[in-house]
């Protein structure tokens, strides 16, 4: 297709009665043209719809050899009328990101790296409660007695909650410890107990489970007591 310049446009509605658009009017036609499907068609502008509210939409890309699939952008509904942006943090150099072949459609397993503070309490609500924070959190936890209690949040499996506390321990529980077990323990209240000045990583592998370690004052390494 031949690029189509903003003298050709004017004059092809001056030809139509529309001699009153000026040149800005024009560059506002340019910069949100309606593309219909044209093979070979390249396109230069500063924004693109595909669809409209109520109308789906959907961008196609195709690779060079033919008959070798496509990737297809298609947005699905939202629980409102919001956006979703994606976009790209400030990079360092050229990069190419590649999208493996999961060997079955899933879902991204997506979240941020969060820095939290917890403080345990005898019954592990309020400040003993660690959020569902993404899929890695780093936890401070400060405790004044080794009864007191810290619960890890709503199971998630490949969440990763790294805990480190001081002076004092502190009885770590799941967010129902009756049926989501720590190193495969569970019951009503059950709970493992966590050493003054220890290190633990505590990894989600189920909807049910957690499993964990933990590194003592000099490092040493051992499994986190099964919750009882």
């Amino acid at each position: 297709m031949a690029a189509l310049s903003r003298a050709a446009l004017t004059a092809f509605y001056k030809q139509r009665g529309l001699a009153g658009l000026n040149e800005g009017d024009i560059t506002n036609l340019f910069d949100s043209i309606v593309v219909t499907s044209e093979a070979g068609a390249s396109i230069s502008t500063t924004d693109v719809d595909a669809g409209a509210s109520g109308t789906a939409g959907s961008v196609d890309v195709f690779p060079t050899t033919a008959a070798k699939g496509k990737i297809a952008l298609v947005a699905a509904d939202s629980a409102g009328n919001t956006t979703t942006t994606l976009t790209n943090a400030s990079q360092a150099g050229a990069r190419t990101y590649t999208i493996p072949d999961a060997l079955a459609s899933c879902n991204f397993l997506l979240g941020t790296q969060a820095a939290v503070a917890r403080t345990a309490t005898a019954d592990g609500t309020t400040t003993g409660t660690i959020a569902d924070g993404g899929l890695l959190q780093h936890v401070t936890v400060t405790s004044d007695s080794a009864d007191k209690i810290i619960i890890l949040p709503t199971p998630t499996p490949g969440t990763i909650v790294v805990l480190h506390n001081g002076a004092t321990g502190y009885e770590l529980r799941s967010s129902n410890p009756a049926s989501i077990a720590i190193n495969a323990g569970s019951g009503a209240g059950a709970e493992s107990a966590i050493a003054a000045n220890s290190t633990c990583v505590v990894i989600c592998v189920t909807s049910t489970a957690w499993k964990g370690f933990f590194m003592d004052a000099d490092g040493d390494l051992a499994k986190i007591e099964a919750a009882a």
